[in-house]
């Protein structure tokens, strides 16, 4: 098994999107907290399910270096989220928007997709 890697989060700097610094505010931190706390949950059940995905070895042991980059990704998002006003996220949004169009439209769709399964 590949030697693993533990990323301490708190070493690296977060930018936002845009190439904005994180920034700290008073607006409702505790609703942040929680939602990046889930997102933390979620991060922290994709790892060990990368884990799990390299023991059982196979073809299944070849998901789990992109297991592992969404448990990394969802780290970020929730240091993004807890970092981070709303105000300043939705400045981020809608720049990210602005700059890729279609991408954003094919992660709507997927996501009403994904969301119409769920809920169906």
């Amino acid at each position: 098994m590949p030697e693993e890697r533990i990323v301490d989060l708190n070493e690296i700097e977060l930018e936002a999107p845009g190439g904005t610094q994180a920034t700290h505010s008073a607006a409702p931190a505790g609703a942040r907290d929680r939602i990046a706390e889930r997102v933390t949950r979620v991060s922290d059940t994709l790892h060990r399910r990368a884990l799990e995905l390299e023991l059982e070895g196979g073809l299944k042991s070849k998901a789990a270096p992109a297991v592992r980059r969404a448990s990394l990704a969802a780290d970020a998002s929730a240091e993004y989220v807890r970092a981070n006003d709303l105000n300043a996220m939705r400045h981020d949004l809608e720049d990210g928007i602005r700059e890729h169009p279609l991408r954003s439209m094919a992660i709507a769709v997927g996501c009403g997709y994904l969301l119409a399964k769920i809920l169906d």
